[in-house]
């Protein structure tokens, strides 16, 4: 089975990642992109952040042998990652 904090840190991650995709798709196809750029769009963000998703995807992996705080740690520097790419991806 999997613990609390892990699930709960998993799915914290998950719905960022689709929370922040989600607006800048939305931002940028209706104000025809930021500062006059191209659209985001979800391809776009699969090619750019293909790196990022694949860490989402495989933080199921995560030992929990490896003790509460070290997976908690794990999960919110990845929640930072994420909304690092995301700000830096709609710059």
């Amino acid at each position: 089975t999997c613990p609390l904090y892990k699930s709960a840190g998993m799915l914290r991650n998950i719905i960022a990642f689709y929370t922040l995709a989600t607006a800048a798709v939305e931002r940028t196809g209706s104000s025809g992109g930021l500062g006059g750029g191209d659209k985001i769009t979800f391809n776009q963000i699969k090619a750019e952040l293909g790196d990022l998703m694949y860490k989402v995807s495989t933080q199921k992996f995560q030992d929990p042998a490896d003790g509460e705080e070290t997976l908690r740690k794990y999960f919110s520097d990845l929640n930072v990652e994420i909304s690092d790419a995301f700000a830096q991806l709609t710059e």
